[in-house]
Formats: structure tokens, C-alpha cells, sequence
């Protein structure tokens, strides 16, 4: 089963970014779905799971805010050459911009099409 590991930094300032600070690192699998013998997928079909620290930018003068954790767990169907679909999951704990909020729940659902 092919694995792969992945990771990111990033820094700025608030004038250019919204974090100032940025940390990330996931494990993908390629066609997970295949390996385990469950269904016959496409080779670019993969599932990943990842986490991000995050400290967001403070603006010159603002109070410090708390930095978010993100935990991520994705999932690429090729359906066609052409075509991707993606669920994506992710559970935010300190969410910058919602201070008021212990954690977040996010779902997204993407369709990628490419010509």
C-alpha cells in the first residue's frame, strides 16, 4: 500500500497573512480502497489525514489570540480522468475566528473538474 508523508511551515506578519505562524504534517495513502480489496478504484484516488497548528496574526496594538488546532481527514475519488470528487472533514479546537467557540466542525465537498 503506498504511503506517503507530507509537511509544511509557513510565517508572516498580519499585514500579509492570517497566521503568523503555521505548522502542518498528514499521511496520505494512495487508492486505499483498492489495497483492501473493498472496491476497484482509480490509481489517483487517495485518503488522507493531517493536523495543523496555527497562530493566528495579531493586528500592531491587538490583543494576543490562542492558537488553533486542526485535525483533517480527506478523501480524492477520481471518477473520471477529468474528474475528482473530494470530502473533506475537519474538527478546529480554538477557532481564530470565532473566539467564543471551543471547537468547529467543517465539511466541505469539492468537485474538481480539469480540460
Amino acid at each position: 500500500m503506498p504511503i506517503g508523508w507530507f509537511g509544511r511551515f509557513g510565517a508572516g506578519g498580519s499585514a500579509v497573512t492570517q497566521a503568523s505562524a503555521q505548522v502542518g504534517t498528514g499521511f496520505v495513502i494512495q487508492a486505499p480502497l483498492m489495497h483492501l480489496g473493498l472496491i476497484r478504484s482509480q490509481p489517483n484516488d487517495g485518503f488522507g489525514v493531517g493536523v495543523v497548528w496555527s497562530r493566528p496574526a495579531t493586528e500592531d496594538g491587538g490583543a494576543e489570540t490562542t492558537a488553533e488546532t486542526v485535525l483533517e481527514l480527506g478523501y480524492v475519488l477520481q471518477v473520471t480522468p477529468m474528474l475528482r470528487l473530494q470530502p473533506d472533514i475537519q474538527i478546529v479546537w480554538n477557532p481564530a475566528q470565532n473566539p467564543d467557540a471551543d471547537r468547529a466542525l467543517v465539511f466541505q465537498l469539492q468537485l474538481d473538474a480539469s480540460w
